[in-house]
């Protein structure tokens, strides 16, 4: 198994900027996200990875440019975080989703 201090892993909190993502009363995806995201990037490096994350602040960053970044350091996992929102009180939604790009090497 590889060490933790050879993976990279590129985290992005997903929207920024303009692009709100999706939101409920007062509170915002992109800043769900962002706040996810730089409380996850000392816990990642505490146990000794090696972290770049695509955005920092709240600034608008084109999904391209997002893996753009990740492929030229060459990270070896892209994890993109966003909140879903579902305006229902319905008890079917509900949980955890993951994409995993059909290329992926796991």
């Amino acid at each position: 198994m590889e060490s933790a201090s050879n993976i990279l892993i590129a985290l992005d909190a997903g929207h920024g900027g303009s692009d709100n993502g999706a939101s409920a009363g007062s509170r915002r995806e992109k800043d769900d996200n962002l706040r996810l995201a730089l409380e996850t990037i000392p816990q990642l490096k505490v146990q000794g990875f090696q972290v770049i994350c695509t955005r920092t602040n709240d600034a608008f960053v084109p999904l391209a440019d997002r893996a753009k970044l990740a492929n030229e350091k060459d990270a070896d996992l892209f994890i993109s975080l966003h909140r879903a929102y579902f305006p229902t009180s319905s008890d079917e939604a509900y949980g955890v989703a993951g994409f995993i790009h059909a290329t992926a090497s796991l």
